[in-house]
């Protein structure tokens, strides 16, 4: 290692330095200097995974009691124990999820775990969501999200009518991407709350394009 050089001043006694002990501070200011710029620019953009959160709620349409002499139909199908289960998913994270990053193509699945008799409501990209048939059984109940374009601070909310509470199950083959579930918060008892609203406004789901 080379040290720079000080070279006492035969005339006056002063420290006379030279140009190698200039090059060495030099260095040494721009590793000093260097360090804390590193650790900042890893912090705002080292880690640019993608994160996509997702949460749901489901509310009974019929209450536990007084409910002895209500019926819900969908299509006028019947519905034994009918609840409307709302899924959002929303891209949280600080870039956009484009289509290519869906693992070789394959979609998100959503499962419900419960018969399903159909979508009622869609807010995002509709085209890209697949339902099963009517009357499906639980183990056929599972939704489908093709490949597409999430940008960042945008998602997709649905709802649908089914049998009994579910217990949802997301299931997202993203590369470089943090899948995240997200607990709403209980409605006030007694009072009926418009879920999709409530779900959209936990997960934070921005649907018009930033301008």
């Amino acid at each position: 290692m080379i040290y720079p050089s000080v070279t006492p001043s035969p005339n006056t006694g002063a420290t006379d330095f030279g140009p190698g002990f200039w090059l060495g501070l030099s260095a040494l200011v721009v590793t000093i200097v260097a360090i804390p710029i590193a650790v900042v620019a890893t912090r705002r953009w080292g880690n640019r995974r993608a994160v996509l959160t997702w949460a749901t709620e489901a509310v009974s349409l019929i209450p536990d009691e007084g409910g002895d002499n209500l019926e819900v139909t969908y299509r006028d199908f019947p519905v034994k124990d009918p609840v409307l289960v709302t899924v959002a998913l929303a891209n949280k994270g600080p870039r956009d999820i484009s289509s290519e990053m869906f693992d070789n193509g394959r979609p998100i699945h959503v499962h419900l775990a419960v018969p399903f008799y159909g979508v009622t409501k869609v807010q995002g990209n509709a085209k890209v969501l697949m339902s099963p048939a009517l009357g499906a059984k639980a183990e056929e109940a599972v939704l489908t999200l093709s490949p597409f374009l999430i940008k960042r601070r945008e998602g997709l909310v649905f709802s649908a009518i089914v049998s009994g509470q579910p217990t949802v199950r997301i299931e997202a083959p993203l590369v470089d991407t943090d899948v995240k579930q997200l607990v709403p918060p209980a409605p006030a008892q007694g009072v009926l709350v418009d879920v999709f609203s409530v779900i959209a406004d936990v997960v934070g789901v921005f649907f018009t394009r930033r301008r």
